[in-house]
């Protein structure tokens, strides 16, 4: 019989992308998927600067599968350091990320 390895959850961020539906509100959107074969419960974070986490939500993904998180900044916050806003993703309870990426606020 194969002794079969399991990778665990390997967690990636496939995008981030903002939308403006009023003047002081633009909503962030990150699609993380797990390519592992193990579910994950998924920590996916809203951070600014100095790692200062903004919000966040936990989901569980299934391996192969994806998830939209949507996080809605507001003026006075992405005013203070509009170029230091990250989306992260990493398993709830980890100490270090999965993946990091930089929220795009140029076209806002």
């Amino acid at each position: 019989m194969p002794i079969s390895v399991e990778d665990g959850p390997v967690l990636s961020i496939q995008r981030v992308e903002t939308d403006q539906f009023r003047p002081s509100e633009t909503v962030v959107t990150a699609t993380v998927e797990n390519g592992g074969d193990v579910t994950g419960a998924t920590a996916v974070d809203l951070r600014g600067a100095g790692g200062n986490e903004l919000d966040s939500t936990t989901v569980r993904l299934e391996p192969g599968a994806t998830t939209d998180t949507r996080f809605t900044i507001r003026r006075d916050d992405r005013e203070t350091d509009r170029d230091e806003l990250f989306v992260t993703a990493r398993l709830e309870g980890a100490e270090t990320e999965d993946d990091r990426r930089r929220v795009d606020l140029s076209e806002e």
